[in-house]
């Protein structure tokens, strides 16, 4: 196979345990194994003798694959999660080591069934991919026992339990190429005889469509009872997790659909030790916003992330638009009255750059931005400032527990004390300043002192002239773009880690630099 078609980086991990003749196999259905090979949200679910399995954890960990933990189910003994990254293709790839045959209803998880030596001797060479497979028999029997255990939770009361379409097609498909011979060896030396008898009569090649269904339902009961000895959990808690996990999922999907500060719902992978806080920064035009959705989108496949906005913006104008919005919203709805036309907006000409001006440190290091002309206003921006820096101080601290829990945050945007225009301070607290302007002055200084006791880990500066930046954005002033970038390139990183970066580089060429970057520090 290719590169494009497959990890490199999981390649390399699977023919080290090939070399170190650690007994191995993908082990889930062989439909999705091409799908595994690429990485992304896919997993690889590897089977290795437990006799080996430090062995291979060894190994995984010398091929650059970093231990990780699964919060999508409670953990299973001998199973350990590894997350891998192909510098060649940029993609996170996820490798499930198992042990043990872990399996049950709700993804619970409530069985592992020890049978890895003896599948492993039923192993085979998948002749496309060119990797380890169980043989067609051993996908059958296992493929039964996973659709008669495992259950939705649409479907709670066992008397209405029925398999998927799906899941009765791709049976009758392995039905189609296994031996009958050897399915019924394998069924009565996994299982017993009275399984290998009950799974005999589904065996018929007659069985199809609702029938096969029929036989199905009958053959669930023994399949229960046969599998008893593999519980994990006495029936009493696992009902009791089985409800508990319920509930978190239905607090994650009210957290998603109403505007409640709700617990947000646990997914993807989180590193064992701690995650990443990760900043990008630059002006106007440099593509912040746009890198930031891209990451979000790369990491998330796999890893637990969440997104940040720390940047400055205008409050009290927001403020405003959103009254003014909520007026004419009111006018139309009672008074039938419409807003006056928006104003035309003459395109800029994006031929002719305006000239850049000279611009002075330190007074774009002390530039705050213009007083109001009322009093009242001034007031009510100012404690805008102030309640934005809050804010800010908040989010930051909730993203400093989320990584210490070992999730990932990627922030737009992270505000230094170098000046307003690098998302700075905002109000002047100098001595010819009214006394309420010097009390929020001081106020907003002493947030951004603990902002700034709470660095990312990572901060991605992205460098660009001002000329190319306003040509990506001709609407904004491109004085302000040129001050914005001298601002930023005087910051303060701390202790945080400041990568530099072209931005003017294409887009996908950035993001790979910014994507290794970030698996490096891992």
């Amino acid at each position: 196979m290719t590169p494009t078609s497959s990890s490199a980086s999981l390649r390399r991990a699977l023919s080290a345990l090939e070399a170190a003749e650690i007994p191995h196999a993908y082990f889930k259905d062989p439909a999705g194994l091409g799908q595994a090979l690429k990485g992304g949200p896919k997993d690889y679910d590897l089977l290795v003798a437990p006799g080996f399995r430090a062995r291979a954890e060894t190994l995984l960990r010398e091929c650059g694959l970093k231990r990780a933990h699964s919060f999508a189910v409670p953990p299973v003994p001998a199973t350990s999660d590894w997350l891998g990254f192909d510098a060649e293709t940029g993609a996170l790839h996820h490798l499930h080591l198992h042990a043990l045959l872990p399996t049950g209803k709700d993804a619970l998880r409530d069985y592992a069934l020890p049978w890895a030596d003896t599948l492993l001797e039923h192993r085979r060479l998948h002749p496309d991919h060119q990797v380890w497979v169980l043989s067609d028999a051993l996908n059958l029997v296992i493929l039964l026992l996973r659709t008669c255990v495992e259950q939705k939770f649409a479907r709670p009361d066992a008397s209405t339990w029925a398999p998927t379409a799906e899941s009765v097609a791709r049976l009758l498909e392995l039905r189609a190429l296994a031996n009958k011979d050897e399915v019924l060896t394998l069924a009565r030396a996994l299982l017993g005889e009275p399984f290998a008898k009950g799974m005999a009569s589904w065996l018929d090649p007659s069985l199809s469509g609702t029938p096969a269904t029929h036989e199905l339902v009958r053959l669930r009961p023994l399949v229960l009872d046969t599998l008893k000895p593999y519980q994990r959990f006495h029936p009493a808690e696992a009902q009791a997790r089985r409800r508990a996990r319920q509930l978190k999922l239905l607090a994650g999907a009210a957290a998603r659909k109403t505007p409640l500060p709700l617990p947000p719902r646990r997914r993807g992978l989180r590193l064992p030790d701690r995650g990443l806080i990760i900043a990008l920064i630059g002006p106007d035009g440099a593509g912040k916003s746009t890198l930031t959705d891209a990451l979000n989108a790369w990491l998330s496949e796999l890893v637990d992330t969440r997104q940040l906005y720390l940047g400055k913006g205008d409050p009290v104008t927001t403020i405003w638009h959103a009254l003014a919005h909520a007026k004419w919203w009111a006018l139309e709805t009672f008074a039938r009255r419409s807003p006056p036309p928006a104003p035309e907006v003459t395109a800029p000409e994006h031929s002719d750059t305006p000239p850049i001006p000279e611009l002075d440190l330190d007074e774009v290091l002390r530039y705050t931005p213009p007083p109001e002309r009322s009093t009242g206003r001034q007031v009510l921006r100012d404690l805008a400032w102030v309640s934005l820096a809050a804010r800010h101080l908040l989010n930051t601290r909730r993203a400093h527990i989320t990584a210490h829990q070992g999730a990932l945050v990627v922030a737009d945007r992270f505000p230094f004390r170098a000046s307003h225009l690098a998302s700075g301070p905002s109000i002047p607290g100098g001595p010819d300043q009214p006394l309420t302007r010097r009390v929020f002055s001081l106020a907003e200084d002493a947030l951004f002192n603990s902002l700034q006791h709470s660095p990312p880990d990572l901060v991605f500066r992205l460098n660009i002239a001002a000329d190319v930046a306003w040509r990506r954005k001709p609407d904004h002033d491109i004085a302000n773009i040129a001050a914005k970038s001298l601002a930023l390139s005087q910051i303060d990183p701390g202790l945080a880690r400041l990568i530099d970066l072209d931005a003017t580089l294409p887009p996908d060429v950035l993001l790979s630099q910014v994507k290794a970057r970030i698996w490096e520090a891992l």
